[in-house]
């Protein structure tokens, strides 16, 4: 897993966060973590990578029908979030993520999304992250499903967007890569009668357009993120 995030992002991750993934725990707060891990495992094997999707589907225990890294499986997807208190969003981005706070005190927020180069475009990243929305929606106090894209990332941003996701908005220097900044994008997906009033204004959204256009031509070639 770790090996694969310094393939997929290129943010680094410290150690406590490859630690939590295997107690399925937030570093520091122990909070349930969740995660959902898609393998690909050899023809006579096929019926156990069914089991592990349905054992390792949750936010508890850590526990896992097969082991991943047992030589002949191969992980070829990964998909790490966690619910977080509505409560303890910043106060410039809590009130664009949650209307009411008190009927929806929960959110869900994607930490990393990732698949091979292999397996991309062929909806395994659409696959995690109907499990990741499908986990929110069984949480009635869950209000929103969000996430942060590097605003270059326009391969993620496409992605996103087909998925439902809106951009809510711009954070500056949300990102240090290399000892540079980068801002990114908010991303959200509202659900159970979660209905925030995102309004954009001419300058706004003229803003949006040249900052894609501007993204296209300056970084052609990279993008660390393509799922579909």
């Amino acid at each position: 897993i770790r090996s694969l995030h310094e393939e997929w992002f290129p943010v680094r991750y410290k150690d406590d966060f490859y630690d939590s993934l295997i107690t399925n725990k937030m570093a520091g707060s122990g909070e349930p973590l969740f995660s959902s891990v898609a393998l690909l495992v050899p023809e006579d094997d096929e019926g156990k990578n069914e089991s592990y999707e349905e054992g390792n589907g949750n936010t508890g225990d850590g526990a896992s029908a097969i082991d991943i890294e047992n030589g002949s499986n191969r992980v070829i997807g990964c998909v790490v979030g966690s619910f977080v208190r509505s409560s303890r969003a910043p106060s410039e981005i809590g009130p664009l993520l949650i209307k009411n706070p008190h009927r929806h005190s929960q959110m869900f927020y994607i930490m990393t999304l990732g698949a091979t180069t292999e397996f991309r475009k062929m909806g395994l990243g659409t696959a995690l992250v109907e499990r990741c929305l499908q986990l929110a929606k069984r949480n009635k106090r869950c209000g929103v499903v969000y996430l942060h894209v590097i605003t270059y990332n326009n391969a993620a941003i496409r992605f996103y967007e087909k998925l439902g996701f809106v951009r809510v908005t711009e954070i500056k220097d949300y990102y240090t890569i290399e000892g540079v900044n980068y801002n990114c994008y908010l991303y959200a997906k509202y659900i159970h009668g979660n209905q925030v009033t995102l309004s954009k204004g001419f300058f706004t959204i003229l803003a949006d357009w040249v900052t894609s256009v501007w993204n296209t031509l300056t970084f052609p070639f990279y993008s660390a993120l393509r799922l579909e």
